[in-house]
């Protein structure tokens, strides 16, 4: 693949200007995308980036959701090493290690750190994509034939651990130490073969930037998370808790603008654009929210009191609803919260909560109620702003706010089942997601809707002015070899 700089794009356009008015291309390729300014608009479209997008949004949600078991089962510590798993190099962790009758916790903690390994390499292979390292036959061949080889070492090294092991002439200390050279070359090998896979480099620098960026906050939320056991963090478990799901709202932001839709983007007619534009401020007001109820959420369920058993800690604080002890307001007074845990002591069968516990509790359904009449606000004018693409989403982002909300209800009424407690955390993600993504795509069509109403029509007005001519020249024309 080769790039076709200022000098030639400038002097494509005199050769064909009067013409055709469209930059020629060599003969000797293809062009497979088109100058960075346009913000990946038609002709941009990256279809292996796309997918893999997806892929990494798809598996982000299960990540998610076995976080939160970790956390609902009071699983965090149960693997108490880190980057190992007892001592294991964590991919050669023996299977009746961690799952069977007798794993535990230990299935739900080493089952989160292997998916969080896959969302990891899914990051970086989104990284090669926008980056093509094999772009160039010499350079396919050099990556093709290290990757045979390091994975060849990796598997040599296997299989000579495995028949030592098993013949008697490896010790079983020895064995174990071996495996993270088997994973290392191993990992190696992988890497190299996805930088075999991906030839086609991506046009748009702000694309390439955001990939970057995801790989460099899923690095970041692995590394929250492995120093949250070894240093028995609660600061980092809360903090790892909501990071993820800013990482899973990119992704779903890398899925939106890798798309077709994101180039093909036009408007008809200019009589919706008003309201498209006011929907900002709401989607901005939805982010805003779900994102602070997440923190109180996160803040709730690694309360340092907490104990998933006897239900100690915030997530209980307040065990009724819609009211709070009987009454509209909590207990603000220290005669009132006595006779508050005298009654969950001798009532309720429940544990004795502080006052900052109940009033936390009490934010998080203040802050639910708002969250959800906002999200009923939005989702009413979303459905009315008379765009296809948004009315679904409308409909979506009112029905996942109930959902949340009666999941919240029924994780105080049945006394925190871990699974439920789980569910009502992860369709909390969902929400982002969904707000994050409403907010991008308004902002798109509202940015198409000012400029002239086609996201296609871009390139050609940025080829009918002298200052257009300029940013163009900065650009990039992709071209197969």
């Amino acid at each position: 693949m080769s790039v076709i700089r200022e000098s030639h794009v400038v002097q494509s356009r005199e050769d064909s200007q009067g013409s055709s008015g469209r930059v020629s291309a060599p003969a000797s390729g293809r062009v497979l995308g088109h100058r960075e300014s346009d913000g990946g608009g038609a002709g941009s479209f990256h279809g292996g980036l796309h997918r893999l997008a997806w892929v990494l949004l798809v598996c982000t949600f299960p990540l998610i959701w076995m976080g939160g078991l970790v956390t609902s089962k009071g699983a965090g510590m149960s693997v108490p090493d880190w980057p190992n798993s007892f001592g294991y190099n964590m991919f050669a962790l023996p299977l009746d290690h961690w799952i069977g009758k007798t794993a535990g916790g230990i299935f739900y903690e080493h089952a989160h750190r292997l998916l969080g390994t896959l969302v990891g390499l899914l990051s970086v292979a989104c990284v090669m994509s926008v980056y093509a390292p094999a772009r160039s036959a010499s350079r396919r061949r050099f990556l093709g034939r290290a990757a045979v080889a390091t994975l060849g070492i990796g598997g040599a090294i296997w299989a000579t651990v495995h028949f030592g092991r098993n013949g008697g002439w490896i010790e079983a200390d020895r064995a174990r130490q071996s495996m993270h050279f088997v994973s290392l070359f191993g990992s190696i090998g992988l890497l190299l073969g996805i930088a075999w896979a991906m030839r086609e480099r991506h046009s748009a620098r702000w694309v390439r930037r955001l990939c970057v960026g995801i790989l460099v906050a899923v690095i970041v939320q692995g590394l929250m998370g492995g120093f949250r056991v070894s240093e028995t963090s609660l600061l980092l478990a809360k903090l790892h808790g909501v990071f993820g799901q800013w990482v899973f709202g990119a992704a779903g932001v890398l899925v939106v603008v890798t798309s077709r839709w994101w180039g093909d983007v036009s408007w008809k007619t200019m009589e919706g654009l008003k309201r498209v534009g006011r929907l900002r401020g709401w989607a901005v007001a939805c982010v805003v929210l779900v994102v602070m109820q997440l923190v109180l959420g996160a803040v709730m369920r690694h309360d340092p009191r907490r104990n998933h058993i006897s239900g100690e800690g915030a997530g209980l604080a307040i065990p009724d609803w819609p009211l709070h002890y009987g009454k509209v307001l909590p207990p603000a007074r220290v005669e009132s919260l006595e006779r508050v845990n005298w009654s969950r002591v001798q009532d309720m069968n429940l544990p004795r909560v502080t006052m900052g516990q109940v009033w936390l509790h009490f934010s998080h359904r203040v802050g639910a109620y708002v969250t959800l009449a906002v999200l009923l606000l939005t989702a009413w004018r979303v459905v009315k702003s008379g765009r296809s693409e948004l009315r679904w989403m409308g409909w979506t982002l009112g029905l996942m706010g109930l959902v949340q909300v009666g999941l919240g209800v029924t994780t105080v009424l049945l006394r925190k089942p871990a699974d439920i407690a789980t569910g009502h955390q992860a369709v909390g993600a969902l929400l982002l997601l969904l707000a994050v993504v409403l907010l991008v795509r308004v902002v798109r069509l509202y940015h198409v809707g000012r400029t002239g109403g086609d996201a296609r029509m871009d390139v050609r007005q940025m080829r009918g002015s002298s200052s257009g001519r300029e940013k163009f020249a900065d650009g990039e024309l992709l071209v197969r070899a």
